[in-house]
């Protein structure tokens, strides 16, 4: 996380130098790169590239990015992590393309790898119907997949009561006059057509289209400080609507395309044992929390 609208990156290595440091950035077209340092030049993009983008999203001149890597990809650029490891962490960020950063924008900080379990869940509560959900902390994001049988929209409610009324509601189509599929955050103060929140949280993360089948993935902070979203809890039930249509524009689902169950939202601990400071100027402190998924 860190307070530019441009390139935010990360680097790993065994001193506070950027030397041969395994980076990890985000560029200012929001793809994630993976790179080796040279020196205190311009890092050179790796041949093999080993990290996975999870999120990246810019709010009020504000990035996160979130990635996925292996402990140990098997390339010899890449750092090698241990559990119970000390590891030198490489910040920086600016805000447009990617350039040296200035002293101001860059810092080191030490941390030690510690092992986690990752929540993972998974229900199918109709044919063809599947919802899977994964929860990270710091930030604290849940990212849903859901799968139905369409090709045209499909959507997903959070709530309560199990019912439409006052639901948030999240859904994949094409809204009324326009020519594209778009991921719209709405509120549903009836039973009846959802209306678009005036701030749009859910982040479209990938959306899949096969013979008859299309899978959605989107994610959304737990607490979006929208007052039109529903707050999720941290290991708390949370009652889910879904719902698909063979249209593509938003219309009535039907009796039979659709349904409601509860889940139990899972918690993932804080992977970084530690936090990251930055000192911004003088008069102020930004404190980013960096969060990286390591995979065995």
């Amino acid at each position: 996380v860190a307070p530019v609208s441009g390139w935010v990156g990360l680097g790993f290595g065994e001193t506070e130098s950027m030397g041969n440091a395994d980076i990890y950035y985000l560029d200012d077209e929001g793809e994630l790169r993976n790179a080796t340092a040279n020196g205190n030049g311009r890092p050179v993009i790796d041949e093999i590239e080993n990290g996975f983008l999870k999120l990246a999203e810019t709010v009020d001149g504000v990035t996160t990015f979130i990635f996925t890597r292996k402990l140990n990809t098997g390339d010899p650029k890449d750092y090698i992590f241990e559990i119970g490891r000390e590891v030198q962490a490489l910040w920086a960020h600016k805000d447009g393309p990617f350039s040296f950063h200035g002293l101001e924008n860059s810092g080191f900080a030490t941390f030690t790898m510690t092992e986690v379990t990752q929540s993972t869940n998974l229900v199918e509560p109709a044919e063809g119907v599947k919802i899977e959900w994964r929860v990270y902390s710091n930030p604290e994001v849940i990212v849903f997949e859901y799968t139905a049988p369409t090709n045209g929209w499909l959507g997903m409610g959070f709530g309560t009561s199990g019912t439409m009324v006052n639901s948030d509601i999240v859904y994949y189509g094409r809204p009324e006059a326009e020519d594209e599929f778009q991921l719209v955050d709405s509120h549903a103060p009836s039973n009846s057509k959802p209306k678009p929140d005036e701030t749009q949280n859910y982040v479209l993360q990938s959306f899949i289209s096969g013979t008859d089948t299309s899978t959605l993935k989107f994610s959304r902070e737990l607490d979006t400080g929208d007052t039109d979203d529903y707050i999720i809890q941290n290991d708390s039930p949370l009652d889910i609507l879904w719902a698909y249509n063979e249209s593509e524009e938003l219309n009535y689902h039907g009796n039979f395309t659709r349904g409601s169950l509860t889940i139990k939202v899972g918690h993932v601990t804080d992977l970084l044992n530690g936090s990251v400071g930055m000192f911004w100027s003088s008069v102020l402190i930004l404190a980013a929390s960096l969060v990286l998924i390591l995979l065995h």
